[in-house]
């Protein structure tokens, strides 16, 4: 495989784990949003949506060995940084604090089990959704400047509030047609 084609192949992939985890949030939310419940199911669900958002989150923004990684992708390292760091309103310093923050949270809690690092909490993911949202904008301009074609949305924060909209009706109505299931286990 060329230099190029695997280049734009995880630039395509980098942008399908951006959508899919901000598609996992929002579903989140949603479900929070319009309140399930006691139901096991709705809150395995829920929790579920979680564990997805933060492994795909620390795909593109976690470890550095991973193919997908900011890193990797974006040809302006320092302009990437500060782009992501401004969207935030956070310094360098802050950023390493949350991001060891989310990676120890899918480390201990999301990937693998680690007892004696349980965490009280799960971490505010609202700074990870603006992450996500200004990294696949920094990443679909330098697409377009380098001339790949990107078929992505133009504007993601757009699409994924149209997602949430959905999600709202979807997920009420799953929740209304299964209030009167029976849980048993």
């Amino acid at each position: 495989m060329s230099k190029l084609k695997q280049q734009n192949d995880e630039m395509v992939d980098a942008f399908n784990t951006l959508y899919y985890a901000l598609r996992s949030l929002t579903y989140h939310r949603a479900i929070k949003e319009v309140d399930p419940g006691e139901s096991k199911f709705w809150a395995h669900t829920q929790s579920q949506f979680m564990r997805t958002f933060v492994m795909e989150w620390c795909k593109v923004f976690g470890t550095y060995d991973n193919k997908l990684h900011w890193i990797h992708l974006a040809k302006d390292e320092a302009g990437f940084r500060a782009h992501i760091l401004n969207a935030v309103g956070i310094t360098e310093a802050e950023w390493k604090i949350y991001h060891d923050e989310i990676v120890a949270f899918r480390n201990d809690y999301v990937a693998h089990v680690n007892p004696e690092q349980r965490p009280e909490s799960v971490p505010d993911m609202t700074k990870a959704r603006t992450i996500l949202i200004a990294g696949y904008q920094w990443l679909r301009l330098q697409s377009i400047a380098s001339g790949e074609e990107h078929s992505g949305p133009d504007d993601i924060e757009t699409l994924v509030g149209e997602l949430y909209e959905e999600a709202l009706d979807l997920i009420g109505a799953g929740i209304e047609a299964t209030k009167d299931m029976p849980e048993e286990n």
